[in-house]
């Protein structure tokens, strides 16, 4: 019988912790070099602006992560603690986690998986599959929706103002339209699509740019 060193196997061991682990990338000021990681090629531009900087009302750090020449996500850590941070957005299907460590600030990609919080933007799609399990989401449409809930002779009538967002889910090539409101998404909601659960757990409105929080369960 063949017998594979003890040093080979302790090199496989950690290839395979690191393949289960993902890609972490040690985030300086400025412009990153490219980092090639499976099929994405990464760049980041990650400013930190101090006491002084006349920018500091747009927060404390900011991330900008490209794959070739597509935004795939941006960070922002705001000096404002009633802004709501989202450190690990969707793109196609990997997660992208904005990381503070000792001083030190990273990235890390890792597997789309399930049972994990991300935000999703209406800008991207997501995409977690297991060997067996698949699922695709994206916010295919968001509107803005405001007015009045009774007419003008009405005395009691009620101002209202909330967002409708219609998602996109698809599996084993069957695809669902939901259409889900902010209000629904503050008080709680959990979708059941196909063998999955979708909890929202959190939403962001900022004129055509918006974010859904969520977890995606495999029933």
């Amino acid at each position: 019988m063949k017998h594979i060193p003890f040093v080979l196997l302790i090199l496989m061991s950690n290839l395979f912790d690191s393949e289960a682990q993902g890609k972490q990338i040690q985030l300086l000021k400025g412009s990153g070099e490219a980092i090639t990681y499976k099929d994405l090629t990464i760049r980041t531009l990650f400013q930190i602006y101090d006491s002084a900087a006349a920018v500091q009302a747009l927060g404390t750090t900011y991330l900008r992560v490209y794959d070739n020449q597509t935004v795939a996500a941006e960070f922002y850590n705001v000096q404002d603690s009633t802004s709501r941070r989202y450190h690990t957005k969707a793109y196609k299907n990997y997660f992208l986690t904005f990381k503070t460590k000792a001083g030190q600030y990273y990235l890390n990609i890792t597997q789309a998986h399930f049972g994990k919080a991300f935000a999703l933007s209406n800008l991207q799609k997501v995409i977690l599959h297991t060997k067996t399990d698949t699922i695709a989401l994206k916010i295919v449409d968001v509107m803005e929706e405001y007015g009045w809930d009774a007419p003008p002779e009405i005395d009691d009538r009620t101002y209202f103002s909330h967002v409708a967002y219609t998602l996109k889910a698809t599996s084993n090539k069957t695809s669902k339209y939901v259409i889900v409101y902010s209000s629904d998404i503050t008080n709680g909601l959990t979708l059941t699509f196909d063998t999955y659960t979708i909890t929202l757990l959190s939403d962001q409105y900022k004129n055509a740019s918006s974010v859904i929080e969520m977890v995606v369960r495999k029933i």
